[in-house]
């Protein structure tokens, strides 16, 4: 009784796998990725479109009070996104197989964006130069002294000579 009842289930799990499972995969495997690569190119040329759109009504003169909308509002006829009506292309998700998510595209972190507007500029200081870097520096110090000098050294010729110019032409004048 068991060794037929288990012929009967082999048969019809062999049959329905070759009739129905295994082609209905396939076709949804198929499906999907073509769909979702269409999906995810219109989603991106959305994207851009929203972002050119953003520009020109962000450079619209004073007095002008048209706007273009984000493409979605436009073609779901709305003009704002509600929590009722929200967004699909903001909740939208698509996986990808063994890969990372279709859509949305990757986003780096709030955390890791932070953290690369916050990294410092690279000083020769804190590195295996600092010795070579400090010397430099003593040097354009000294350069900007010699300058420096250079220049309060020619003010002062200059100041002298008005100076005793005016002094001649003072001293030309008395009777």
């Amino acid at each position: 009784m068991q060794q037929e009842r288990r012929e009967r289930w082999s048969a019809r799990y062999e049959r329905h796998a070759a009739e129905r499972y295994k082609p209905l995969a396939e076709e949804f495997a198929e499906f999907y990725h073509s769909s979702v690569a269409k999906a995810v190119d219109l989603l991106h040329r959305m994207a851009e479109c929203d972002r050119e759109s953003a520009a020109i009504n962000s450079d619209a003169p004073d007095a002008e009070h048209r706007r273009l909308p984000k493409v979605e509002l436009m073609a779901r006829e709305m003009d704002q996104f509600t929590t009722s009506q929200p967004s699909i292309i903001d909740t939208l998700v698509l996986p990808q197989w063994g890969e990372s998510g279709a859509w949305p595209p990757p986003q780096p972190s709030f955390a890791v964006s932070y953290a690369a507007m916050m990294a410092p500029a690279y000083d020769p200081r804190y590195s295996a130069d600092w010795a070579k870097a400090q010397a430099a520096r003593a040097e354009a110090m000294r350069e900007q002294q010699r300058r420096q000098g250079e220049y309060y050294e020619r003010l002062t010729k200059e100041q002298e000579a008005r100076q005793n110019a005016e002094e001649r032409a003072r001293f030309g004048r008395q009777p």
